[in-house]
């Protein structure tokens, strides 16, 4: 404590001005002590929440990080998250937040990531307006080393993080508290920086035989280029992002590499989302690879083929491959694209050519285990409505076909209760990746914002891919469209009657018919059975949906594949032979009648052609998805997650309104030059009014 400041060359009256904010910081940093910290119990709480979590169902520690985020931070935030594969990964980073804005926006994007909102005034005396630039960041860099002191003292593994600050790293294995105040800084506002001597910024002494010196924290300046410091391993950011990520034996963690922005001397960035190997493929034939890109719609016809090399371990080869498009117009600047080529056997390497060098491609092999029929759901952002989610995986494991999810983003409980039905063969979950640059900043250029839909074009043609092989019919449709077989008593038989009926045929489109009915807003007073027979059509049809023979569709649109083999065609289900049920009004009730006889729901769609009287679907089916439901909720596991479902959906007006305001108010008054390129990313205003709103009324 005893070294002196660092104080440049500057005029008197600045430096008059600097001593006197550092007295004031000093005055400040008694007052921000590790036992007032401690005492806090929404901080002590969410440290113990983390530390619980990190130890859970494992012998060795998951990896952990804690994000500490004021003014400014969400865009690191967000692009550190995006860059992390897998939701068990993502729920391993935690959030300690002095901003309010930050918050929300956390809130919205990662709902399932823990956040804990602190203000310096719950500890320190209010800062003089004049000071305030100044003290409040030095208050920051105090706060996160109490912080990080505070987790020592708690024997955590975890790295403490701040966006473009330098990183701490505490373990279990190379902990003293008592050094846990030590640190360096490498930031503009240097008023504060205290000076560590060359020895102890190298390392010097800290991992002697009996670790006499063993600091907690190991605070690295933000441009320190060493990848490994100790026999411990360290977690090292480079301008605030994750360079180099080990801690041997204790942690774990994906790591990100970014690199400072420059001019790519390609014109045109693309980015990759799958890419699957076939050894056998009716349609795209033998040892052939299929890529699912999105990128510029420019570079269809700018480029027109991409060069592929691969690998065995006898040879390579190389194949020219031309860039199709799957998105059918240019609302939206980037589009969603897809490239197959024939390969050799057994690869076990492939790139991409781009000018002078290859970029390595990961693939993988599609789906091997038989399901007769699939349905593939449109990408989930901000999803809230298990009562959708439930009748969607009821109805159609009774029907007979596997769900397969996208989901961007969705708050913990549906998440939490959706694994359980995932463990159980209803449906499978596939996190979708917000598309992350690295070449290009987002203050440049985001992407996401230039996306249809969260790319849900691309996520359809990666359903296709990954069960091309392995399923009979594969079907593409919203959560809230539900299609219920009329024609048989399963998906199966439905579908083949049409399509062995007329055998020229590649995909068949359901009309979407609009509905009303009602749901318990309580988890304790839900049922499917209240929930089917209280189905009502409004006799308003909307654009429909396709299922597709995957022996002849090799990518899709949102509602039809762009081009299909020659001489193949479509066939447009008439809807009074059937339509999918799209759960358009469904109404939220506190109370519901518990009938024991509920009428099955008459099938009225939009039409003034002949229509059966058989309704939706009959007393039997209902009672039985009742049961199946029963059956599920009876579980111990889902009656644990049952009362934590939401009660109120706070984001769901707002996306609605978002996507009604950008594109379906110009898409229906046929305006359809004023569409703005939909998606949730382009709603995040409208997202962040209503979450105060709702913390407003709820608070």
């Amino acid at each position: 404590m005893g070294e002196k400041f660092h104080i440049p060359l500057y005029a008197p009256d600045v430096i008059d001005k600097m001593r006197s904010i550092q007295n004031y910081v000093r005055k400040l940093e008694d007052q921000i002590s590790i036992e007032k910290l401690e005492a806090n119990p929404r901080l002590s709480a969410f440290l113990k929440s983390v530390s619980d979590r990190g130890k859970q169902h494992s012998v060795v520690p998951k990896p952990t990080m804690i994000v500490m985020a004021k003014e400014g931070s969400f865009p690191w935030i967000q692009n550190l998250a995006c860059s992390v594969a897998g939701y068990d990964m993502l729920t391993r980073i935690s959030v300690i937040t002095v901003d309010h804005e930050t918050t929300i926006s956390l809130g919205l994007e990662f709902p399932m990531m823990p956040v804990c909102e602190l203000s310096f005034d719950e500890f320190t005396e209010m800062v003089p307006p004049n000071y305030e630039k100044a003290v409040r960041h030095q208050l920051f860099d105090i706060f996160r080393l109490r912080v990080a002191a505070m987790a020592a003292k708690k024997e955590m593994d975890v790295l403490i993080a701040a966006p473009n600050q330098a990183a701490h790293l505490m373990t279990r294995k190379y902990t003293a508290t008592d050094s846990a105040l030590t640190y360096a800084c490498d930031v503009p506002q240097r008023s504060m920086c205290r000076r560590l001597s060359p020895e102890r910024m190298s390392g010097a002494g800290w991992f002697r035989g009996k670790r006499e010196v063993a600091p907690d924290i190991v605070h690295l300046p933000v441009k320190t280029k060493i990848s490994v410091l100790s026999n411990a391993g360290l977690w090292l950011l480079t301008d605030g992002r994750i360079c180099s990520a080990s801690l041997r034996e204790n942690l774990m963690f994906p790591f990100f590499m970014a690199e400072e922005y420059k001019p790519p001397e390609e014109p045109y960035e693309m980015f990759l989302l799958s890419a699957y190997y076939y050894r056998k493929s009716k349609s795209l034939g033998d040892n052939s690879i299929a890529l699912v890109l999105t990128g510029d719609f420019a570079s269809v016809k700018a480029l027109e083929k991409l060069q592929l090399v691969a690998w065995n371990n006898d040879t390579n080869v190389v194949a020219n491959a031309e860039i199709q498009r799957i998105t059918p117009h240019n609302v939206c600047r980037w589009i969603s694209m897809f490239v197959t080529a024939p390969l050799l056997p057994d690869p076990n390497k492939l790139a991409l050519s781009v000018g002078n060098k290859l970029v390595a491609i990961p693939f993988r092999e599609p789906v091997a285990k038989r399901h007769e029929v699939v349905t593939c759901i449109a990408p989930l952002f901000g999803n809230e409505q298990w009562q959708q989610a439930l009748f969607a995986a009821h109805v159609y494991k009774k029907f007979g076909t596997h769900m397969h999810l996208y989901v961007r983003s969705m708050v913990s409980p549906v998440f939490e209760l959706l694994k359980i039905y995932e463990s159980e063969g209803y449906l499978t979950i596939q996190p979708w990746l917000r598309i992350s640059l690295l070449t290009i900043s987002e203050l440049d250029f985001n992407p996401n914002v230039n996306v249809e839909f969260r790319n849900q074009a691309a996520a359809q043609t990666d359903c296709l891919l990954q069960y091309k092989e392995s399923a009979s019919y594969i079907a593409f449709v919203d959560l809230d469209d539900v299609l219920i077989p009329r024609l048989a008593g399963s998906y199966l038989e439905e579908f083949a009657h049409l399509f062995h009926s007329m055998p020229n045929v590649a995909y068949i489109h359901y009309t979407k018919e609009n509905t009303k009915l009602v749901a318990a807003k309580r988890p304790s007073d839900f049922s499917l059975k209240e929930m089917l027979t209280s189905i009502q059509f409004e006799r308003v049809s909307e654009t429909g949906k396709l299922v597709a023979d995957p022996r002849h569709v090799n990518s899709t649109w949102i509602h039809f594949p762009v081009s299909i083999p020659e001489g193949m065609e479509r066939y447009i289900v008439p809807n009074n032979v059937n339509a999918i049920t799209h759960l358009k009004h469904m109404k939220l009730v506190t109370t519901t009648t518990k009938t024991l006889n509920g009428s099955p729901p008459a099938f009225k769609p939009n039409t003034y052609d002949f229509l059966s009287q058989g309704p939706l679907l009959s007393a039997k089916n209902i009672n039985e998805i009742q049961k199946d439901f029963e059956r599920m909720t009876s579980k111990p596991e889902v009656t644990r997650i049952f009362p934590k479902l939401p009660t109120n959906f706070i984001y769901l007006k707002a996306i609605a309104q978002c996507f009604e305001d950008t594109y379906y108010k110009y898409h229906y008054s046929g305006r359809t030059d004023e569409i703005k390129c939909p998606g949730p990313d382009r709603c995040v205003v409208s997202f962040r009014k209503t979450f105060k709103l709702f913390q407003r009324k709820y608070r």
